[in-house]
Formats: structure tokens, C-alpha cells, sequence
């Protein structure tokens, strides 16, 4: 099963790898010769179609961690850049792929660094820590699931609903089952409070 530590850990590098190789390829204009492999590193965290071999449905991610090849203004880009920011982290029984650890982070934008955008879901697959799972957390409920005392309803421009806060994004369709365990990383913005004291 996925623990907190390894999960926060194995994420934790993918988002410094994401940043790192993001400011330097607004720096230099382009990503160069070190884009490929530190791509390939980040890329590497996200389960494939063929690396799955159980009974839970996949489909193509809509989101991940790449950083763009090149950059056409570099200071409105520097302005703008930020780190990933980790809210929290969730233990989920997950029975479908041997239990999740679910993680909540914001988009690489230093105005967005208190705001919780997705959540990413790792399992072990073939006993390395994967990105299973991807959603962006429900903006109309703040990831809580309810709006106006009932069950939240929003759907997306693409089409997805919010089921329980979030809006699936790809991977593994599974039911996440019981929350086992949470740790709070960071504090985020004022009206995300129902999601953050869960």
C-alpha cells in the first residue's frame, strides 16, 4: 500500500524537477539538451496504459507536469513562475489498485500558490510510486463536494462532473474508498477550509 512519506517524497522531487527545468528553459528561451531527460524523469511518474495490467479503467491523463519547450516572454514568465505548493496529503483504501495517497497541489503560478488546483493520485504499480489518477479540485464547492447543503453538480467546459469535490482529469477510474490517514503540508486560501479540515 502507498504511504504518505513515499508519496510526498516521489512528488515532492517531480514538482522541484518540473520548476527547475521550467525556469530554465525561460531563462535560456528553450529547454536544450537537459529538457529531454529531466521530461523523461517527471514523465516517468505517470502510469501508461500498458503499465497497467488490473481491473480498473484507464484513460488518457488531460493533465501533467510538463513544463513548456520554450518561452517567447521571458520576463512576464519569470513574473509569473512559481513552485508547486502542497496543501495536504490523503491515505485512501482504494481497493481497486492497492490503496492511494492522494495529493493536493496548486498550479506552478506564484499568484495561485495558496489556491489547491489538483489532486494527484499515487499507488504503487509494480512496486514503484506511479501518478495514477488526476483531477482538478471542483472551483463551485472548493473540493468539498456540497454546494448549498447539497451534493455539488458542476460540470466543466470539457464535460466533467464533480463527484465529491473533484473533477476527473485521467488514469484509473476507481472508487477511492475509506480515507485512512492526512497530513496538512501548507495552509491555503481563505474558502478551501471544508477541504483543508477534512
Amino acid at each position: 500500500m502507498m504511504d504518505l512519506s513515499t508519496a510526498v517524497e516521489r512528488l515532492g522531487a517531480a514538482l522541484t524537477a518540473e520548476y527547475e527545468l521550467t525556469l530554465k528553459t525561460i531563462e535560456a528561451g528553450h529547454s536544450g539538451d537537459l529538457g529531454a531527460p529531466i521530461q523523461a524523469r517527471i514523465d516517468d511518474l505517470f502510469l501508461t496504459e500498458d503499465g497497467w495490467d488490473g481491473d480498473a479503467p484507464f484513460s488518457a491523463f488531460q493533465t501533467s507536469l510538463r513544463p513548456p519547450t520554450t518561452v517567447a516572454f521571458q520576463a512576464k514568465a519569470l513574473k509569473k513562475l512559481g513552485q508547486r505548493t502542497l496543501f495536504k496529503a490523503e491515505r485512501y483504501a482504494a481497493e481497486d489498485v492497492g490503496g492511494i495517497a492522494r495529493l493536493y497541489v496548486s498550479e506552478p503560478k506564484k499568484n495561485q500558490a495558496a489556491t489547491p488546483f489538483f489532486a494527484l493520485d499515487l499507488a504503487l504499480v509494480g512496486g514503484d510510486p506511479k501518478i495514477v489518477a488526476t483531477h482538478e479540485l471542483c472551483g463551485a464547492c472548493r473540493g468539498s463536494g456540497l454546494r448549498d447543503g447539497a451534493a455539488c453538480d458542476a460540470v466543466d467546459f470539457g464535460g466533467f462532473p464533480c463527484v465529491k469535490g473533484l473533477k476527473f482529469k485521467g488514469g484509473l477510474s476507481f472508487d477511492a474508498g475509506e480515507r485512512l490517514e492526512s497530513a496538512r503540508h501548507a495552509e491555503a486560501a481563505p474558502g478551501w477550509e471544508a477541504l483543508m479540515e477534512r
